[in-house]
């Protein structure tokens, strides 16, 4: 039998690999969604427009990372059922008091600054942010219970019904002239879609959370996994800060057109290669969540597999789009989009290293290793932050500012998979104490 026969063997045998390709499947239907309507997004929309968005979502990305405190991935870990589902409501909890805050400060900065804010901002996409803010903090906490139960199929559909509600309104509204507030809408009503369709029950064995619930367990939990919220919110804003400060100061160093074309460019480079990459991701997080638990020293072997199927799953068509990237986009989205394929040729390294790297990045979390990520997510901004005001300082046109950036960004993705394979490589696989140690460990 040669070896790659006997690898298929093993890969169909394995439930890992069968839960991925479970959850690959349906989330191929939703990314088609996005990748198919792409063409008609860009006829309704201007790059202007798309550039407003991308500047919305990006605030929105940077909050959003912390919105639940990051308890959501202490959720698949707690050591019960019943504390995963306390540690659920928790996080939903935070969620809706961090998105009542950011709309009470939307709220104080328009009193203060009527003129400035409102010129920039339209004032129903003030209204949109804090309810976005929700629903995808109701999102992420839901995505957490399912995890814990590894209730792939409800994450696919939630996934495949968010989607389709997105693209489906953004296309309508932009059709009607909604203009930048259109795509806002539409992704504010995928989140919310998606977040009902998670937080549905399964038929038959599945534990109703609600059942659970208790204000002594949610203390017990928010006080067990505090962890999170001190370490893992800072690295997480500062993780969502180095992934958005491209686009954010793209916007503001060459306007709004720039921001436009290079988020159409991130846009369609993500929703095929992460596809892949987010099924990884969801299945893998569970995996090591149990392992973590019961088997610290298979992480190690888990870990280093998946990067090395990762590698040889992105690099082909990673390859393809450094070679065509610019005659692509042009071809289909319209010759005014071409600069965005030319800045998707520039970041290929840099997209093949977020490939295998980020599906992998729950390992810090399993292994309750905030420490370390908010050390390397501090440092990414850092080098992130670096290239592009250097690229301001020295009169740099926008393709060789996006090169640096990619550049910065590529080291810091083999950082961090030095970091994780150093961790998974210690004895246990954790810090002392592991995940039943004491409070604070």
């Amino acid at each position: 039998m040669s070896v790659m026969q006997s690898l298929k063997r093993r890969l169909a045998a394995s439930p890992l690999t069968r839960a991925v390709a479970m959850v690959a499947g349906g989330s191929a239907l939703a990314q088609a969604l996005v990748v198919l309507t792409s063409p008609v997004i860009t006829r309704v929309y201007s790059p202007e427009d798309m550039g407003v968005y991308a500047l919305y979502t990006a605030v929105l990305a940077i909050l959003s990372s912390a919105v639940c405190l990051r308890y959501e991935l202490a959720v698949p870990i707690a050591r019960t059922v019943e504390g995963s589902a306390n540690l659920t409501a928790v996080s939903a909890l935070v969620a809706a008091v961090i998105s009542g805050l950011a709309w009470a400060a939307l709220w104080l900065l328009r009193r203060l600054n009527p003129g400035g804010l409102a010129a920039a901002i339209p004032e129903e996409m003030v209204w949109f942010f804090p309810l976005t803010l929700l629903a995808l903090g109701i999102l992420q906490a839901a995505g957490g219970w399912a995890t814990r139960q590894q209730a792939f199929g409800r994450m696919t559909r939630s996934r495949m019904v968010e989607s389709a509600v997105t693209v489906g309104l953004q296309i309508g509204l932009g059709a009607l002239g909604g203009g930048a507030l259109g795509l806002v809408a539409g992704r504010a009503a995928g989140y919310g879609a998606g977040a009902l369709v998670l937080m549905g029950r399964e038929r038959g064995a599945q534990v109703s959370l609600l059942r659970l619930l208790s204000l002594r367990e949610m203390w017990a939990g928010a006080v067990r996994f505090r962890r999170f919220p001190l370490l893992a919110a800072g690295a997480g804003l500062l993780n969502s800060g180095g992934l958005q400060v491209a686009q954010l100061l793209l916007g503001v160093f060459y306007g709004t057109q720039v921001a436009g074309w290079y988020a159409l460019g991130q846009r369609m480079v993500d929703a095929p290669m992460m596809l892949v990459g987010q099924a990884v991701s969801q299945v893998y997080a569970a995996e090591v969540a149990r392992l973590a638990r019961e088997e610290p020293g298979s992480i190690r072997p888990l870990f280093k597999q998946l990067a090395w199927r990762l590698l040889l799953v992105g690099t082909p068509p990673i390859l393809f789009l450094g070679a065509f990237g610019p005659q692509l986009f042009s071809f289909v989205f319209g010759p005014e989009w071409r600069e965005a394929g030319m800045y998707t040729q520039v970041l290929v390294v840099m997209m093949l290293a977020k490939f295998v790297v980020v599906p992998l990045s729950y390992t810090l979390d399993a292994l309750e290793r905030q420490d370390l990520q908010l050390c390397w997510d501090a440092g990414r901004l850092v080098l992130a932050l670096g290239a592009l005001l250097a690229a301001r300082g020295l009169g740099a046109p926008p393709e060789v500012a996006v090169a640096m950036y990619g550049g910065a960004m590529t080291a810091s993705y083999l950082a961090l998979y030095g970091v994780m394979l150093l961790a998974v490589s210690r004895p246990g696989g954790q810090r002392q104490g592991g995940l039943g140690s004491a409070p604070g460990s």
